[in-house]
């Protein structure tokens, strides 16, 4: 789960993870309450294709941070202070 990139003057990310069958997912997330996370763009390369293609009504969903299954914490991945 490679970060691509951080905004350096919004709290959004870009991330990659591969899914169990090789599907590698590329979406930018930005931090919402009670460590939820909104998808601004979602795209999909599965595993024997060479260009990633944008799913976007998967775009504006709002996810609970637990279902992302990353081994960063929500706070790590935002760079964000505990209060």
């Amino acid at each position: 789960m490679p970060i691509q990139n951080r905004n350096l003057f919004e709290k959004t990310v870009l991330i990659e993870k591969v899914t169990s069958l090789g599907t590698i997912l590329r979406l930018k997330l930005e931090p919402l309450d009670s460590e939820q996370v909104g998808v601004l763009e979602y795209w999909r390369k599965p595993k024997h294709s060479a260009k990633f293609k944008r799913v976007k009504n998967e775009e504006g969903n709002i996810l609970a941070f637990k279902e992302l299954g990353l081994e960063l914490s929500f706070q790590a991945l935002f760079e964000l202070e505990r209060a």
